[in-house]
């Protein structure tokens, strides 16, 4: 019998939560949040940005699985480091079969432009940051790490701020993710004076990084995965549409707001993308 789907109205969720290991598995990138750099905002007289879009089309996140932990609690070093083999079996093979079920996802979405999408509302919401001076914002798909950093090392501006973004269906299909990292990057002297004396610890020399998260679901609730992906895919995508324009604006708000509230008092905000719920 053909499964009927009710038509869909979209709920927000936004999560911006402590630091997790998992944050490579969507943006390939687990570090550590940095505050802005000390008396960075008042040096910064220019800011090239680049949007850097992890991915070509929607991924799908897996459950972590639970072996290496519990082995290592249990057996020590050597036990845990065994189970961690397994462990990155097991995550692989869930991942692949996670990919292979969204696909009808990934074929209503074809056509949709989600760099584009992304990149309107940062630039508009960093173009109303006054201290920033935006010159120009670049958008970089699925680039090698070597044009970035040849991007950074060439650009004129006093900083530059890099936004790897990506987005994905949560290990149970029931919400679509938006996540970015934001990272800033000085280019004088003096604000990589200010940022080797904030973190000493970090190279090449960070003024600031932190990490955003942004998710919206069905309103019909909990669904089986089958029907949240036939849900996702029905009417050409439009849930999936929906729900990526919609974290793409609050994901852009998000960092605005949270370089705007570095100018008054220092902070860095971090997710965990890919969390069992």
């Amino acid at each position: 019998m053909e499964r009927q789907i009710t038509r869909f109205s979209l709920r927000l969720r936004t999560y911006l939560v402590p630091l997790g290991l998992s944050v490579g598995v969507l943006l390939g990138c687990a570090a550590r949040p940095v505050p802005m750099a000390d008396g960075a905002v008042g040096r910064i007289k220019s800011v090239e940005a680049i949007l850097v879009l992890q991915q070509r089309q929607i991924r799908a996140e897996s459950r972590r699985s639970d072996i290496a932990t519990a082995a290592g609690a249990a057996g020590g070093a050597v036990v845990a480091a065994g189970a961690v083999f397994v462990d990155v079996g097991i995550e692989s093979s869930r991942t692949s079969a996670a990919e292979a079920a969204i696909a009808p996802v990934k074929d209503a979405l074809r056509d949709y432009d989600f760099a584009a999408q992304l990149r309107s509302p940062v630039e508009r919401e960093l173009r109303r940051i006054a201290w920033i001076n935006l010159q120009t914002l670049r958008v970089e798909v699925a680039p090698d790490d070597k044009r970035i950093e040849a991007a950074i090392a060439a650009s004129a501006a006093d900083a530059v701020l890099v936004i790897r973004a990506g987005y994905s269906l949560t290990w149970d299909f029931s919400l679509v993710r938006v996540a970015a990292v934001a990272t800033g990057y000085p280019k004088t002297e003096e604000l990589t004076a200010l940022a080797r004396q904030s973190r000493p610890d970090l190279w090449p020399p960070l003024l600031y990084r932190a990490g955003f998260s942004v998710t919206n679901g069905l309103a019909q609730g909990t669904l089986d995965r089958d029907a949240a992906v036939e849900a996702w895919a029905d009417n050409k995508g439009r849930a999936a549409r929906e729900a990526l324009s919609k974290g793409a604006a609050d994901l852009a708000k998000r960092i605005a707001m949270d370089l705007e509230s570095a100018r008054v008092q220092p902070r860095a905000t971090w997710f965990e993308p890919n969390s069992a719920r």
